[in-house]
């Protein structure tokens, strides 16, 4: 796993971020916001922390649909705060695999359900984001940069386009299958009706669009699950700049959700600091006093994350012991020679 090259190409993308980052910082004026800071808003920020990742995991409860109740709705939690805690801990985004892994173990989920799931919570976080950034700039007046402006374009297309392929082939599902076994079975030694069993398994869980009650919770708690970030990341803010608007919080959340999506290191280190940095710029907040900021929100937010995602592992697997074995499974998904789990699961 650590032999592959994208990890060090999010090794060197995370030590590129940290330059920028450093660069021509005032130390001086680092080292007095650290000072300075009120320390006891983390607490509260801590706290909502921990809600917006139950919240994650009641709305990819409902991106199951009618089939969410085969599991316990604590799993779901349990499951995307031990992603989290992976995800902090390897690379690869092995988050995600072990999401998968927790959620669909014991058979009562199957894997290809569970990586549309995952697929749909993606398109629509971002979906939901670039609707934030929309409604800070007609409510806010805030003046957005170029960059922002060019970001915000491209991911509403390549976003927007997934969208629409997705309910394409929800409407289409009967024609998505045949032509999947009409393409698979002309392929050497592959077991065409297991994938195309694979295949119906996503369009399961791509069903969800379909208007209902399952679409109107997934929306609801995709709105509510980043409002509570946007929320975690204010009350940290107000340690450090105790006036700022909500907008600063806002407009953070949004840039750091696409920061997230480059590579870099377990942890996003460097690339988060960066993001929060220089959006904090935005609304005229000095570098030194943004950075100060980023490191102590970020070491704040690993050790909630970490601290909940082992508490829920043992809880998942029963013991310490069992808890290593489970862990070794979900590194073992993306090695060479995994099977049809693993190669499923890289898809996420």
């Amino acid at each position: 796993m650590w032999r592959k090259p994208q990890v060090w190409l999010g090794v060197l993308v995370s030590l590129v971020a940290l330059f920028l980052a450093f660069r021509g910082i005032e130390w001086s004026r680092v080292w007095g916001a650290l000072a300075d800071a009120q320390y006891i808003w983390l607490i509260p920020s801590a706290l909502c922390l921990i809600v917006a990742i139950w919240i994650r995991g009641e709305r990819w409860r409902w991106l199951f649909g009618e089939r969410r109740e085969r599991l316990p709705r604590s799993r779901y939690f349990k499951a995307t705060a031990i992603g989290y805690l992976i995800t902090n801990t390897f690379p690869l985004r092995l988050g995600e695999v072990a999401r998968l892994f927790f959620i669909a173990r014991d058979k009562q989920q199957t894997y290809g359900l569970a990586t549309s799931t995952i697929v749909v919570e993606h398109v629509l976080d971002v979906l939901v984001v670039l609707g934030i950034l929309i409604f800070i700039v007609l409510t806010g007046g805030l003046p957005l940069p170029e960059w922002a402006q060019q970001g915000a374009a491209i991911s509403g297309v390549l976003f927007g386009g997934a969208l629409i392929v997705i309910l394409i082939m929800v409407w289409q599902r009967g024609l998505v299958l045949r032509l999947a076994e009409r393409v698979l079975s002309k392929i050497p030694r592959l077991n065409s009706r297991k994938w195309v069993e694979v295949i119906g398994h996503m369009l399961d869980g791509f069903a969800v669009l379909r208007p209902g009650l399952s679409l109107v919770m997934v929306l609801f708690w995709s709105v509510a699950g980043w409002l509570a970030s946007a929320v975690t990341f204010h009350l940290s803010l107000m340690a450090f700049i105790p006036d700022a608007p909500f907008t600063y919080s806002l407009f953070t959340t949004v840039v750091t959700t696409f920061v997230l999506l480059l590579p870099a290191t377990p942890g996003a280190l460097g690339t988060l600091q960066l993001g929060i940095q220089q959006s904090l710029v935005v609304f005229g907040v000095p570098e030194a006093v943004g950075l100060s900021f980023a490191i102590v929100f970020h070491v704040m937010e690993i050790i909630v994350m970490d601290v909940l995602g082992v508490i829920c592992l043992i809880r998942e697997a029963g013991s310490w012991a069992q808890a290593k074995e489970s862990l070794r499974s979900v590194t073992a998904q993306v090695q060479p020679s995994a099977g049809p789990v693993g190669s499923v699961s890289k898809e996420t």
